[in-house]
C-alpha cells in the first residue's frame, strides 16, 4: 500500500510542477527551453 501512496504522490507533484512552469511560461511569453535553462542554473 505504502509504495502505491508514493507513486500517487509523485505523480501529483509532477503534476503540480509541470502546471506551474507551465504557468511561468504562458505569462513570460519565452520558450520552455531558456525556462528550463534559468531553473537548473
Amino acid at each position: 500500500m505504502r509504495g502505491k501512496n508514493l507513486k500517487v504522490r509523485l505523480l501529483i507533484g509532477a503534476a503540480i510542477a509541470l502546471f506551474f512552469v507551465f504557468k511561468r511560461c504562458s505569462q513570460r511569453e519565452e520558450n520552455p527551453y531558456t525556462v528550463e535553462l534559468k531553473l537548473s542554473r
